[in-house]
């Protein structure tokens, strides 16, 4: 054997045990049968031996790809073409073999590899490691599917594993074969079985030393992430480094450029290989004796020269969902501790992976099964106290047990590791004195004096020296899990959860199986039983513990109107909101996050009340195929008052509250007021069972609304009157659905407990309750009263309203206290039954002229809402959400506006069509213009219109419609209706400013205008700003930049949105790439129509990948049509280094033609896509240029896109120079130079500055 020369830093590494041997089919292909065959195929015999069980044509198909070397591609056929078990049995026959028969001194290259290592990681699916093996029972050998493993991998231990990164064969559809499974693994949208994986592997090559051993090196997707992580950590992984044959090393040093692998070389396979392998042991071995005695010496110095490191405190508690413990006073003490403190819940996994702690606070119960802490599922679990040891993390230096009681003698004798026990558990006051004191004994003045041998604390194998080698941070701070909560879930609210702890473990145990099965769980039951706060309280619960770290969503259903408003709430859970194809983007670019999303109330969504009955059934099941889809997506809980009757769902009945627990709830509820025998008695048999039905809302309700020292009796009998004198069947019917809740009993607990304290109220807070029925989707107190009370400007406002104040905050104090609304941070809503009592009081009971003001109130609010959303929308891009969350209220707003004598005056009547056309342009940009047109087509104006107005309202009307329809995706219909409405010519003669008096026609021209402009007629726009003197913008004016005028002044002064890079690109011959990434980089997660837009405009000039431009979402056909060009830019760009393959072509042209579909009624960018298209047509001398050309080239002139116009020349005059506007005259010469100037003035003036950030 001839020695080769080792890199001393890779003999360094290995005696660091910080080599990872990386395996590839070499050494597989290296065991031989005892009659001498190979034991395993090469990739490519695998794949011709998968060829040859298929017959024919799909044969030849998987051939033809192994002959081309395209091995991913022909696996990918082969699995197609082999389905189901078939695909499965064939691996199976391939790598399941009988060791029995393999050559036993076939182990001797497999024996030396684990001589180098204890973790080694293979892509081989076979197991001769696990055969070479000298313990092999005592070998962990797992996949990616084994997440406990992986988080084990990299920890330093003696423990021998074997990570099959590629898969095993005893788990076939996880292996890594196919293009799919290895996109799986590989990509940033891993899936979740994968993430872990992913994860871990790209932590070993950016930590370790990486040594390939009969690997080919041919794998793209694990090159590409070696590349990655070394860019990543800027240069400072590696180097790795491949055993290669000496006649391969060239081409693997090419195929290796830029990668910082090195590669040590080896005359042939076999006995040479092995000879390498086994000097790199011997290395290891003797640099490892070298090096014993100098690292003792280095560490010393080391120990002595270097601040000593800090001690990270961790605290983990229990307080299991069914055995809650109340450590509120210790947790107290704790957080005055001047050291960081990072609290978790106490489970055996959070225990044994918290390896960055050195110094444990255990907080628990002591029970006679051990100690009580928590399973993953936050419900009750034991841990003995002999495991305790075996559960604490390897850097552990001293735990501290917070307990309810010493441990027994015996207990303590199988203690044998650093342990304080303090049993404060249930304590108050000077008992947890000790914990004022305790951080002052153990870190700043340690003795162990403190603690050895005294009768309060226990204490193991505390010493002074361990004490004095504890060394914290000396800092106040506490750190805890901080969950992503919506508005309807507020922890302050459910700190007064009351019993059902059963239930709570058993829907947190639930939830959790039906989520890991892909399998929602519906809470099912009556209303008014608790099934929305026990939801909130298990999702708040599992949250505070790290569960659901992308967030918790609640959609409360009973005010969506449409299968369109609940896939926009679903789509807000991953900020996809606008996306117009939500599951299509999700299978590609999930974020693998966990998410909970609650729908509540869903049985609003199932029982539909439209005559048409077959419409609902079609409603009904595009639900269930939006909750279905979700699952696949994030963890769903459901509460409601019937089934979906699905497959896929778990039901949970949910029980009434027996007898014990509601008197527990009433007497937490009357602050234990009625605590005698008699009176316990009492309210159970004569009021909470008979009359209440145990319901905890209507307990709830009576309770917040009755006085304070009533007596029960009196209690009881005006119930009894309520019950029989009051209720009405017909009352009932109006505000419970029979069909989903038949239970009377129930149906009249609850309304009379809604009655009882409906009739405890003043007029005003009768007022004021009734008034949030035209709020479906709740109010925000604070804003209602301001935007109010700033819309009653005129002298004659102020003395129609002098005595008719807005909702004041002393009546909503007491319908909070009477629980009858529900406040979430200053947000107000209405539970969803009393919001249907609130309604049936309003249309039944209020007073024509209080209705009538409500209504006006109402109105006004919701007006200045959308001119605050406006005004937002400038410099916010947050305000579009803001619209979509009160969008019920906006539709129903619309209503309020015809109702008779609402509107008293033509300024009344501007600003209510002002805030029609806004929620019409807000509905559009969030695809919820169906709902919008539903609504208008219910709307009768008739009695708006007056002879005054009649043509200008009639028309303004019609075209917000059209304008909506248009952004339906009715194009051809919108347009057509609205060159019957208006012609463009007659545009020129309405100014369009929002002045008193003119706002119709402003409305009229807006929308008109706008569509006018999307189909090409942006001159007219020009001409008429011109005409009118439109000046006051704070960007570019979009049809100027079409049109390509010399815009040149504003640059340095606009925003840079769209039209500023659209403008540069023109103007200075190409955009400022540093600028536009810095634009792209600021926008919001949620501006998806304008990372798309800005994202395209930089792609004409700079390359962006495929994959950046598929993780770009669509919002509407417009989105659509640039991703397409874009992909078609991606093929091109390809074509320069492919230039003969057709495929490649043909998709491009399909990628063009397809955006032209797309684009077709936005000109300016379906006469773009015609010029890439005819410039791509021509590059690859294709004849169909010709057509496309002449196509696009009559565009541009007939709607004066100059600046393309002079692109489409070039094609074919190359040598006519730059765009300069003035070679290419308009009709009229228009001249926009005074309006720049004033422009100019005007920017300054107002802002006082430039609103582009690159001056």
């Amino acid at each position: 054997m001839n020695d080769i020369e080792l890199p001393d830093f890779l003999r360094k590494s290995l005696a660091n045990r910080e080599v990872i041997p990386l395996i590839g089919a070499g050494v597989s292909m290296s065991v031989k049968t005892k009659k001498g065959s190979k034991a395993f195929p090469s990739w490519s015999d695998l794949l011709c031996n998968a060829a040859d069980e298929l017959e024919g044509k799909d044969s030849e198909v998987v051939e033809l790809q192994v002959k081309r070397e395209k091995l991913q591609r022909a696996a990918q056929e082969a699995q197609e073409l082999l389905s189901g078990r078939r695909w499965f049995d064939f691996l199976n026959s391939q790598f399941s073999i009988d060791f029995k028969n393999l050559d036993d001194s076939c182990k001797a290259l497999p024996k030396a590899i684990w001589k180098l290592s204890n973790r080694v990681v293979t892509l081989n699916y076979d197991k001769v490691l696990e055969w070479a093996h000298e313990e092999s029972a005592n070998l962990c050998a797992f996949d990616n599917s084994n997440h406990e493993q992986l988080a084990e991998f990299a920890r330093v231990s003696n423990k021998e594993m074997l990570w099959h990164l590629h898969g095993k064969i005893e788990h076939p559809k996880h292996m890594v074969l196919t293009p799919q499974s290895y996109h799986r693994l590989y990509q940033e949208d891993a899936e979740k079985h994968y993430k872990a994986a992913l994860t871990k592997f790209r932590e070993l090559i950016s930590t370790k030393i990486i040594l390939f051993i009969g690997c080919s090196l041919d794998d793209v997707e694990l090159l590409a992430e070696l590349v990655e992580q070394n860019e990543l950590f800027d240069g400072n992984t590696g180097p790795h480094y491949a055993l290669v044959r000496e006649k391969d090393k060239q081409t693997i040093d090419d195929k290796l450029s830029g990668i910082d692998i090195k590669t040590i070389s080896f005359s042939e396979f076999g006995q040479p290989l092995i000879d390498i392998v086994q000097q790199l042991v011997e290395c290891k071995t003797q640099y490892e004796q070298e090096n014993v005695s100098l690292k003792a010496d280095e560490s010393l110095q080391k120990s002595k020269n270097q601040p000593k490191k800090h001690d990270k405190i961790g605290l983990f508690t229990a307080s299991p969902l069914d055995k809650p413990i109340d450590d509120s006073n210790i947790i107290a003490k704790l957080k005055k501790f001047k050291y960081p403190i990072y609290q978790q819940a106490f489970t055996e996994r959070n225990l044994m992976e918290a390896d960055d702690y050195s110094i444990l606070f255990l907080l628990c119960k002591k029970t006679s099964n051990g100690l009580l802490i928590e399973d993953d599922n936050a419900c009750s679990d034991y841990l003995a106290i002999n495991e305790l040891e075996d559960n604490l993390p390897i850097n552990g230096k001293l735990t501290v047990l917070i307990t309810d009681d010493l441990l027994s003698e015996k207990e303590l004798e199988k203690v044998d590791f650093p342990l304080l026990v303090l049993p404060l558990l249930n304590k108050q006051g000077n008992y947890l004195k000790i914990l004022d004191k305790l951080t002052h004994q153990l870190f700043k003045k340690p003795d162990d004096k403190h603690f050895v041998g005294k009768k309060e604390i226990q204490s193991v194998r505390i010493s002074g020296d361990l004490l004095k080698s504890l060394n914290p941070e000396n800092r106040q701070c506490w750190l805890s899990h901080q969950p992503i909560l919506p508005r309807d879930i507020s922890p302050i609210e459910l700190q007064g959860f009351i019993g059902r702890l059963s239930d709570l473990a058993d829907i947190s145990q639930k939830l959790i199986k039906a989520a890991n099965g892909q399998r929602l769980l519906t809470i099912k039951g009556s209303g008014g039983l608790g099934k929305t706060t026990i939801a909130k309280k298990v999702a708040l619960e599992l949250a505070n513990r790290g569960w659901f770290d992308a967030g918790v969503y609640f959609i409360d259903c009973e005010n969506i109107s449409s299968t369109n408003q609940l896939e926009m709430h679903i789509a807000e859970a991953f900020n996809l909101r606008t996306a117009d194809d939500l599951f299509g983007y999700l299978g590609k670019h999930h974020d693998q996050r966990s998410r909970l999303l609650i729908f509540d109330n869903l049985e609003s969504l199932l029982y539909l009340k439209k005559a048409d009955k077959s419409k609902n059934r079609q409603i009904v099941d595009q639900v269930k195929g939006l909750l279905s889809r979700t699952l696949i997506y994030s963890n769903v809980l459901v509460t409601s008052r019937e089934s979906i009757n699905t497959e896929w769902e778990d039901i949970l009945p949910f029980r009434q509250m027996e007898s014990e627990e509601a008197l527990a709830l009433f007497n937490h509820l009357t602050k234990d007021s009625y605590l005698s025998d008699e009176e316990q008695e009492f309210a159970r048999r004569k009021i909470l069972e008979p009359l209440l039905n145990n319901n905890p809302l209507a307990i709830k309700l009576i309770c917040d609304g009755m006085p304070k020292g009533k007596r029960l009796k009196e209690l009881r009998q005006e119930l009894e009157e309520d019950f029989f004198g009051k209720v009405k069947e017909e009352d009932l019917t109006l505000m419970f659905d029979n069909e989903v809740d038949a239970n009377i009993n129930r149906q009249e607990s609850l309304y009379v407990s809604i009655l009882y304290s409906y009739q405890t109220l003043s007029e005003s807070q009768r007022r004021t309750f009734e008034s949030f029925s035209l709020f479906p989707d709740g109010i925000d107190l604070d804003s209602f009263k301001r935007l109010v009370a700033e819309s009653k400007n005129t002298k004659k406002d102020q003395k129609e309203n002098r005595n008719k104040k807005p909702i004041s905050d002393k009546d909503i104090t007491v319908l909070s206290n009477k629980s009858l609304v529900e406040e979430y941070n200053g947000f107000y809503t209405l539970q969803s039954v009393i919001q249907r009592f609130a309604h049936f009081q309003f249309e039944q009971h209020t007073l024509k002229e209080d209705k009538l003001e409500l209504f006006r109130q109402s109105l006004r609010y919701n007006q200045q809402l959308m001119k605050f959303v406006r005004d937002l929308n400038d410099t916010n891009k947050k305000a579009i959400f803001i619209f979509s969350s009160l969008f019920n209220n906006m539709l129903a707003s619309i209503s309020y506006g015809t109702r008779e004598n609402v509107l008293r005056n033509e300024n009344e009547l501007e600003d209510y069509l002002k805030m029609v056309d806004l929620i019409g342009a807000y509905s559009s940009s969030l695809s919820l213009v169906s709902e919008f047109l539903s609504v208008l087509k219910e709307i009768d104006i008739e009695h708006l219109i007056t002879e005054k107005n009649r043509e200008q309202l009639l028309l303004a009307w019609q075209l917000i419609e059209v304008s909506a329809m248009y952004y339906k995706g009715d194009f051809d219909t919108a347009y057509n209706q609205l060159k019957t409405l208006i012609s463009s010519d007659l545009l020129t003669d309405l100014s369009g400013k929002p002045i008193k008096g003119r706002v119709l026609e402003s409305i009229i021209y807006r929308n008109a205008q706008h569509l006018y402009t999307m189909e090409g007629e942006a001159l007219n726009r020009v001409f008429h700003d011109i005409k009118f003197d439109s000046y006051s913008f704070i960007s570019l004016v979009t049809a100027n930049v079409q049109t390509g005028m010399n815009l040149k002044p504003l640059l340095s002064l606009v925003c840079a949105d769209e039209d500023y890079f659209e403008a540069q690109r023109y103007l200075n011959d190409g955009i400022n790439l540093n600028q536009i990434d810095e634009i792209i980089e600021g926008l919001h997660e949620n501006q998806h129509l304008e990372r798309v837009s800005l994202t395209y405009i930089k792609s004409r000039d700079f390359y962006v990948s495929y994959e950046f431009i598929d993780k770009l979402v669509n919002v509407n056909p417009y989105t659509r049509g640039l991703k397409k060009l874009m992909y078609a830019f991606a093929c091109e760009h390809k074509l320069q280094f492919e230039e003969n393959d057709t495929e490649l072509k043909d998709k491009a042209i399909d990628y063009y033609q397809s955006a032209l579909r797309d684009l077709n009624h936005i000109k300016f960018y379906y006469a773009q896509a015609l010029y890439f298209y005819a410039k791509f047509l021509k590059c690859i001398g294709r004849q169909e240029f010709e057509t496309v050309y002449e196509q696009g080239l009559e565009l541009t002139e007939k709607h004066y896109y100059r600046y393309w116009q002079h692109r489409f020349l070039l094609l074919k005059q190359p040598t006519l120079g730059r765009y300069r506007p003035e070679d290419y005259l308009l009709p009229g010469n228009p001249d926009i130079s005074p309006l720049i100037d004033k422009q100019i003035k005007f920017i300054k003036k107002k802002y006082g500055t430039s609103l582009n950030p690159f001056s």
